[in-house]
């Protein structure tokens, strides 16, 4: 009896084995038609793509961050973004806006515990035409320049929170 119910245990969830192979079609840059999933379902998934193994190497992390992103931005266009941690933000920066149009909702960008995040990575906000809200915290590296091509594209920015931020405020 107890070797039948640890053997249950170890067989994996529906949900785990559609998991698995969504991410990976996903990572393969295929379009996967994940707006039909419900929203927990779709953000488990996204955060399963971004935890990937695959996503350790530094050459096959390009390719596979950006595919899945551009899948993902396609499918479900964001009005909110929340990108957390120190490693890799940077590059999922550079392959969403890649994505281009699908980005022009973005209303709120949350940026996190990201030491190597630099200005030249957010400049491109300047086409995100509805951000409203831009909250940064824990990017030390940040002068503010980006800011400059905000204003002059005329960003409908309404909020700017920054902590951690040492180059943005003024001494």
């Amino acid at each position: 009896m107890l070797e039948h119910a640890s053997r249950c245990m170890q067989v994996p969830t529906l949900w785990s084995c559609c998991l698995r192979r969504l991410r990976e079609q996903l990572l393969a840059g295929l379009d996967v038609e994940i707006d039909r999933l419900p929203e927990t379902l779709a953000l488990e998934l996204l955060h399963a793509v971004l935890k990937s193994p695959q996503l350790q190497s530094q050459s096959g992390r390009k390719s596979s961050v950006a595919a899945a992103w551009a899948c993902w931005v396609r499918r479900r266009p964001p009005s909110e973004l929340h990108l957390q941690g120190s490693e890799g933000v940077e590059v999922q920066l550079r392959a969403l806006w890649k994505v281009g149009s699908p980005l022009r909702a973005l209303r709120e960008l949350r940026i996190g515990s990201t030491p190597g995040l630099m200005d030249s990575h957010l400049a491109p906000l300047a086409d995100t035409a509805h951000l409203q809200v831009l909250r940064l915290h824990g990017c030390p590296q940040l002068t503010g320049t980006f800011m400059t091509c905000l204003a002059k594209k005329g960003a409908p920015l309404q909020s700017l929170f920054c902590s951690d931020c040492p180059g943005l405020i003024d001494g």
